[in-house]
């Protein structure tokens, strides 16, 4: 895979933004009938911080332009429900995302080494919102990094924080356990989702915002950007106790079961279900076995019951995170705990 960094601004034309010209789009479908040709294992990756629109444009028309592009509106979407405990505009979002078949795909983050990107909110937010946003980054220990615009005003450009301190207030007196369970919700949307995911090793470990490389760098960037050492980085995953220890337990038991599952194929069918402000749900189906998952993350700090009747097969169901089974009756009000994730799936005859 190659990540074409920046790409809107790889063509340079004097009186214009230089973003998003044709040219550029010219050249990407140059590089790709080129790796096509000479390397078609190779994948090219747009880096587009930019509305979905923008974004969803370097696919090129048939895919015949790159055959990923981040999913810049997952960052922030995620972030802003589990902040409110209303899944309301994620929701709404991700059901109205295009469908790209087999020759383009998602790939699906909540953080990268840069920060949070605040474009692709526009119009998916109010404008309240997104300030709310920013206060909240400022509020976690955080920055706004802004744009500059051709009339020379200043709008935000990303948020820059870890992502775990951006879901968890670091002044909070909040147990550790939930604050884990909030930040693995967050990080299970993007396993659930169409696409590729692709995690930040920083999330991956469980890292926190590294204040005194801001202070010392004098980057805003530098707060997601930690330098991790080996020695100190095994003493705490061999704590138990710790943070670090904590995230990558659990992160490491998704992906190991994730990585079972034909439903969770990228190219697998994907229905967005509304269940209401306190949740995110998405059903994956394996077109070549049929296997189905439904994947139901609570957003909120409360335990909540959800309705999976009508979703429900014939058979019982068996959510494959807990390890719980239930019959069909009892999907008509499931409990959730504060930002339980379930998988529930048919249970095996």
């Amino acid at each position: 895979m190659i990540r074409l960094d920046a790409l809107p601004y790889m063509w340079k034309a004097p009186g214009t933004s230089c973003a998003h010209m044709p040219q550029t789009h010219e050249l990407v479908r140059l590089f790709r009938d080129v790796c096509d040709a000479a390397c078609p294992h190779v994948l090219l990756l747009a880096e587009t911080n930019a509305p979905h629109r923008e974004n969803f444009a370097y696919l090129g028309s048939g895919g015949d332009e790159a055959q990923a592009i981040y999913n810049f509106c997952l960052p922030p979407l995620v972030l802003w429900s589990l902040h409110r405990g209303d899944a309301t505009h994620l929701t709404r979002w991700a059901a109205g995302t295009e469908p790209l078949g087999g020759r383009a795909t998602y790939l699906n983050v909540t953080a990268t080494h840069d920060g949070i990107g605040m474009r692709p909110t526009e119009g998916l937010l109010t404008e309240p919102e997104r300030a709310e946003l920013l206060a909240l980054a400022r509020a976690h220990g955080g920055d706004v990094t802004g744009k500059r615009n051709a009339d020379g005003s200043v709008s935000p450009y990303e948020l820059n924080l870890n992502y775990f301190d951006a879901v968890n207030d670091p002044r909070a007196a909040e147990p550790l356990e939930l604050q884990v369970n909030r930040f693995m919700c967050s990080q299970a949307v993007p396993l659930a989702l169409a696409g590729i995911p692709g995690i930040y090793v920083h999330s991956l470990l469980g890292s926190r915002n590294d204040l005194e490389a801001v202070r010392r760098t004098g980057r805003a960037r530098s707060i997601n950007r930690a330098r991790l050492r080996l020695a100190e980085l095994r003493r705490e995953l061999a704590d138990p106790g710790s943070t670090r220890a904590r995230v990558f337990s659990a992160y490491r038991r998704l992906l190991e079961l994730r990585r079972e599952q034909r439903a969770f194929h990228p190219d697998a069918a994907q229905e967005v279900l509304d269940l209401g402000p306190a949740f995110f749900a998405v059903k994956r189906t394996d077109r070549d076995s049929g296997q189905s998952i439904l994947a139901v993350h609570n957003v909120t700090a409360r335990p909540q019951p959800a309705d999976l009747h009508a979703f429900a097969g014939r058979s019982g169901h068996r959510d494959l995170l807990s390890g719980e089974t239930f019959s069909r009756a009892a999907l008509g009000g499931l409990g959730f705990a504060a930002y339980q994730v379930r998988w529930v799936a048919a249970a095996s005859p």
